[in-house]
């Protein structure tokens, strides 16, 4: 799956929540039999590592400790890096 990330987009969060539950399902039996794990492919990684970026230094800025900033930008990206080899 290609992925052309658009940071004003709040629709991304939907598609690549359901592609997470999907890949993860596939991990284990019995689905791992009827559905196949997909690699997931970011057409624009530079935008993606920018709005990480962006959203860490918010939550940083509110007081949360950088090594428990958490968003779905960083979920797309764990994805792709864990679906790399497939």
């Amino acid at each position: 799956m290609h992925v052309i990330f658009d940071p004003t987009s709040q629709g991304f969060i939907a598609d690549v929540m359901m592609t997470f539950a999907l890949n993860e399902l596939a991990k284990i039996e019995p689905f791992s039999g009827l559905i196949k794990r997909k690699k997931v492919v970011i057409v624009n990684p530079e935008i993606v590592e920018d709005k990480i970026r962006e959203e860490v230094a918010k939550q940083i800025g509110n007081g949360t400790d950088p090594k428990f900033a958490k968003s779905y930008t960083m979920v797309l990206r764990n994805l792709a890096d864990e679906t790399a080899h497939i």
